[in-house]
């Protein structure tokens, strides 16, 4: 009798286990390898430019705001807030090994030197911390490189996003 309550207690965990775990790979993939990241910041920068020079896009998994402003203070900022998804964040942070992440170094190159422009990688860390990578325009780090040309695609295809109204 008792072997049966445990035969019993052991196929019903099972059971349970696996019709309660609608994970994926990816999902998995995510929540051990990536889930500490609540905030992608990327942008780019033109040093002698005149109004709009400074890109910024901060992506969650609920919203990608974007804001361009100018060097000139008297120049107010254009902010825009698109839709974004829990499926496109978890896309974008499975471009990039997070560990490898961590271990670049704060500048690349010399960013915005003569004018040839800088871009940036930025994470905020579930724990408040956070890393930045700044580099030359268009002379990302290799481990950046995946992450940086689906940034710089949705940079071009932007026009198609629908923004809310701030």
């Amino acid at each position: 009798m008792k072997l049966y309550f445990i035969t019993l207690l052991v196929l019903l965990s099972v059971f349970t286990l696996n019709t309660c775990n609608d994970y994926n790979d990816s999902d998995i993939y995510f929540l051990t390898g990536t889930s500490e990241v609540v905030m992608i910041n990327y942008g780019t920068s033109f040093g002698m430019c005149i109004e709009y020079c400074i890109t910024n896009y901060q992506i969650t998994e609920h919203s990608i705001v974007k804001t361009t402003k100018s060097w000139d203070v008297n120049i107010e900022p254009i902010i825009q807030t698109f839709s974004s998804n829990k499926d496109a964040y978890r896309s974008l942070l499975n471009q990039i090994d997070i560990p490898n992440f961590k271990q670049l170094k704060e500048t690349y190159g010399c960013p915005d030197c003569a004018d040839g422009g800088a871009e940036y990688v930025e994470f905020t860390f579930l724990n408040g911390s956070k890393k930045r990578v700044t580099f030359e325009y268009y002379n990302e780090p290799e481990v950046l490189s995946n992450l940086v040309n689906v940034l710089r695609t949705m940079r071009y295809i932007e026009m198609n996003w629908q923004p809310h109204n701030n």
